[in-house]
């Protein structure tokens, strides 16, 4: 993007906690989410993506980058 080569990237991570000996450190802390404590969290994975575009000077709005993808991609 900042070569002018590509206007638009995705950037995207994933996780997992799959660590046996983590999760039974959590369970002995009772840091697992459960019926009776809703203040914990679930051991699972998660992702997740952001959609970065090359500043055209612009403010966001109806000419962001979500329209203008949308509108090259017909």
């Amino acid at each position: 993007m900042r070569t002018g080569q590509a206007r638009y990237a995705i950037v995207a991570g994933v996780d997992s906690f799959p660590h046996p000996r983590m999760l039974k450190h959590c369970i002995d802390q009772r840091r697992l989410m459960n019926s009776g404590n809703s203040n914990r969290f679930f051991p699972s994975e998660a992702g997740c993506a952001v959609l970065l575009a090359a500043d055209d000077g612009q403010r966001p709005g109806r000419g962001d980058a979500r329209h203008r993808l949308r509108d090259q991609a017909h």
